[in-house]
């Protein structure tokens, strides 16, 4: 099964749905944690999470977007952008379930506040490199940089 295949397969999964992704075409979207985080499959191999304004992200709620993740890109290894501008806060268990995770091949942490630069540093000490960004495009420039299949970098 083709990754075109595996994302029509993904979009026809109950919760699933297909939107439009700012300069990638359209992307597969599903909840996750009970409903308070987003993940969008952008491209194959990168994700984009985004939580509910003032989510506190517990270990559950991690394991969980973890688990959907895998799903959505087909179980291979995958980038990852993380808004962080709704965030309010990751306790230590969310934060050792995201830093453990060996198919993340990078993380960038999107923010804009001291609170979402706090809370990307919580994550620094992961299996993957983890950078915080303050700018989207840069972020996924970064992110796109670290996928193993060059058709899928930005031109």
């Amino acid at each position: 099964m083709g990754i075109d295949d595996r994302r029509t397969e993904q979009a026809l999964r109950p919760g699933a749905d297909t939107v439009p992704a700012s300069g990638y075409g359209r992307a597969v979207r599903v909840s996750a944690a009970e409903g308070r985080a987003t993940l969008s499959l952008l491209r194959p191999a990168l994700l984009r999470l985004t939580w509910v304004p003032g989510t506190e992200v517990q270990e559950a709620d991690a394991r969980d977007v973890l688990k959907q993740s895998l799903e959505l890109v087909g179980h291979v290894p995958y980038a990852i952008l993380v808004d962080m501008r709704h965030i309010k806060i990751i306790n230590a268990g969310a934060r050792a379930a995201y830093g453990s995770e060996i198919m993340v091949l990078a993380a960038a942490m999107l923010g804009v506040t001291p609170v979402d630069r706090v809370n990307a540093a919580s994550v620094q000490q992961s299996v993957h490199e983890v950078r915080f960004f303050t700018d989207e495009d840069a972020a996924l420039a970064w992110l796109t940089s670290h996928l193993p299949d060059p058709s899928s970098r930005l031109v």
